[in-house]
């Protein structure tokens, strides 16, 4: 199992891309894809479109096959929100694949 850590994260960015699953004990919160993917690209300052496929591949190990099934509207939604450059250049590396 890895290592997990949180870090702090505005309400603003926060609800972007958050699920509310029911379950038997009580409902939970849990992250999209998406918005799991542009948390951890939102970290990463100096990856660009053209780098993109080897930071998800080497770097997060994402399954590259799963990417299409993403939300792209959503990855754009959170994209507007974040500002951050590593994840707008996700967001345009997923409408140029």
């Amino acid at each position: 199992m890895g290592t997990f850590s949180y870090k702090y994260l505005e309400n603003s960015k926060y609800s972007v891309g958050i699920e509310r699953i029911p379950d038997e004990t009580g409902p939970f919160l849990i992250a999209s894809k998406e918005k799991a993917i542009c948390d951890r690209l939102a970290m990463i300052n100096d990856v660009n479109s053209k780098e993109m496929a080897v930071c998800l591949q080497d770097e997060l190990r994402l399954d590259m096959d799963e990417l299409p099934g993403l939300d792209t509207g959503l990855i754009r939604e959170i994209e507007r929100v974040y500002k951050k450059k590593s994840v707008t250049a996700f967001y345009k590396w997923m409408m140029k694949n």
